[in-house]
């Protein structure tokens, strides 16, 4: 039994949220595309090895960022 009577219910005013909406849309678009543009910008210029490796279809070159260990066991 509650002593204090029912619980009081306050509901906030209503807002508009369009231009807040907005505004975290558009961070949304350019967070999806910026970095991905800058760590593939910054790979080009940080790749300095590769590989060529024979395949059935002729030969791949692959590039690493560090070189490759040829006596390592991984």
């Amino acid at each position: 039994m509650n002593l204090l009577g029912p619980p009081i219910l306050l509901r906030k005013e209503a807002e508009n949220l369009d231009a807040s909406d907005r505004f975290m849309r558009v961070i949304k678009v350019v967070n999806f595309g910026i970095p991905c543009l800058l760590y593939g910008l910054a790979a080009t210029q940080l790749i300095r090895h590769s590989e060529v490796v024979q395949t059935s279809k002729g030969p791949v070159t692959i590039y690493f960022l560090l070189p490759e260990d040829k006596g390592s066991i991984y």
